[in-house]
């Protein structure tokens, strides 16, 4: 379950592409992960990621090649900064947001002018 206030940023560190998957890796500068586990659930940009290998300062995720078509993730960069929110812990202060859902697509908002 995650609260959907962004806890902070952190920056992409190497986005590898593979066979049907990538692998995003960001840093641990601001000490989001220092407790985090391989297969922790993480919010990336606002999209659910699972940890897949973790070393003091970096974190690695595993994108299925229809997450990535489906999210903002698939814009992502080398030296861009994602926003990042750890899954909420239970027991802990929440904000008074309590959220669960993944993303499924994503939209263009066209604007017209009357």
């Amino acid at each position: 379950m995650y609260t959907g206030i962004v806890q902070g940023k952190e920056s992409v560190l190497s986005l590898n592409k593979n066979n049907g998957f990538s692998t995003l890796i960001v840093s641990n500068h601001n000490h989001f992960f220092d407790d985090v586990t391989v297969g922790a659930s993480v919010a990336v940009d606002g999209t659910c990621l699972t940890v897949t290998q973790f070393s003091g300062d970096r974190v690695s995720f595993d994108i299925s090649d229809f997450t990535a078509d489906t999210t903002t993730l698939k814009f992502l960069s080398i030296g861009d900064e994602v926003n990042i929110e750890r899954s909420h812990q239970m027991n802990k202060e929440n904000g008074g947001h309590s959220l669960y859902g993944h993303i499924e697509d994503t939209l263009t908002r066209t604007l017209s002018r009357k």
